[in-house]
């Protein structure tokens, strides 16, 4: 009877949040139209429609010139200016662009259809290897995340985000297979955005992983000989001025980081140093254990600390609070978890009219952003403090 009653609250939960996601299809596409974009009806304004510019660049003019801010004008203009979309000069690295390019060999409409079933294949890929438990509260996990509008977003606009945090979650998971080798390869695939995990690599040194740290290195070293032979100097050049400049040029619009948050001061030094500390001593403390908290632990640290993030960027604390559910952890830590997608879901299901969705596009995010922050920080102090609830891994396991 007992187990009766906990699948029927399983099954209401599940029929709940799936409601939840179905309701945050039409909130999303709301808030989108205000810089009027629609997946559906205008998709060359997705970050995925700069993606095709980018790879459209490299193929007809040749890649030494990817990052050849007047030729990607040009191109732009020939694509159509703003008919096509806003023009943004690239800064992702090369290897984001390299995976664009097959696509960039279709027509736009096919190559993006088929760019949006890779991300949706990714994202259940994530949601397949990182979430545990029963099928229902996998499936109710599932469509929970789907009804944050961070996430939504993330799918919708074919951001990249989505392809560095399957690097990341992959990689994970290959750690937990004893996959040393092959997980350094998969995880150095996350330079693809690289504000979004950059703490692994530490906590991958920290936690005693050294065949994954060294085949992370290894693959990181191939990547740049590959985008070295590829632009040349004078490409590598161009690359670094433009993100320069754009970083010393741009204000933060969404206050998802510590910097966002307080500013260039000596403040935010301080607590950006306090915060890599507790990641590396999570990595520390759990160097016997299996990488789960360390590593969620990572993902949480990077998009604290970084010098921008984006509102899909909040997909990796997604995949941070998955990968976390798979290790035994105190109840603080779990309510924490559930407050900080509570500060997630609330904002993302206000609805508002059409005449306030400018406010609300803008709000919302720096909502989210204020209020996540602590929540982050807070789960950090918790799994830094608490201690170890498994049994230690043999020696063998830790030679990963």
């Amino acid at each position: 009877m007992r187990l009766l009653s906990e699948n029927r609250r399983r099954r209401l939960a599940l029929f709940a949040l799936t409601l939840l996601a179905v309701l945050q299809f039409p909130i999303a596409l709301q808030r989108m139209a205000v810089w009027n974009y629609n997946p559906l009806t205008r998709p060359s304004y997705s970050d995925f429609g700069s993606l095709y510019l980018y790879a459209s660049v490299g193929w007809h003019h040749g890649w030494n010139r990817l990052y050849d801010v007047h030729l990607q004008f040009r191109v732009w203009v020939q694509m159509g200016g703003w008919n096509y979309a806003p023009f943004y000069p690239n800064l992702y690295p090369p290897v984001t662009t390299w995976i664009a390019a097959p696509f960039a060999l279709l027509p736009f409409r096919l190559a993006w259809a088929l760019w949006l079933v890779f991300m949706l294949a990714l994202f259940i890929g994530i949601w397949k290897v990182a979430v545990p438990g029963p099928r229902l509260v996998r499936w109710a996990h599932l469509a929970a995340v789907l009804a944050l509008y961070p996430v939504v977003l993330a799918l919708m606009l074919g951001q990249p985000a989505v392809l560095s945090t399957a690097a990341l979650v992959f990689g994970w998971w290959l750690l937990t297979k004893d996959r040393a080798v092959l997980a350094g390869i998969v995880l150095a695939l996350a330079l693809i955005k690289p504000q979004i995990g950059f703490l692994v690599p530490a906590v991958l040194i920290v936690s005693g992983r050294w065949k994954t740290t060294l085949s992370w290195l290894a693959s990181v070293a191939v990547l740049a000989s590959l985008t070295l032979f590829s632009l040349g100097l004078d490409g590598v050049r161009q690359l670094v001025d433009h993100v320069v400049h754009v970083r010393d040029s741009t204000p933060p619009t969404t206050p998802l980081t510590i910097q966002d948050l307080l500013g260039w001061r000596p403040l935010t030094f301080g607590v950006e140093l306090a915060i890599v500390g507790l990641v590396l001593l999570i990595a520390y403390r759990r160097r016997h254990e299996r990488i789960h908290l360390p590593f969620a632990a990572a993902l949480v640290g990077s998009m604290l600390v970084a010098p921008y993030a984006q509102p899909p960027n909040l997909l990796a604390l997604v995949a941070a609070a998955w990968i976390s559910l798979n290790a035994p952890t105190t109840i603080w830590s779990r309510r924490l978890l559930l407050a900080g997608y509570a500060v997630l879901l609330i904002p993302s299901m206000v609805v508002v009219p059409a005449a306030a969705a400018i406010f609300t596009t803008l709000l919302i995010p720096a909502v989210i952003g204020w209020l996540v922050i602590p929540v982050a920080i807070g789960w950090l102090v918790i799994t830094a403090t608490s201690p170890p609830m498994v049994k230690p891994q043999p020696a063998s396991a830790m030679a990963a």
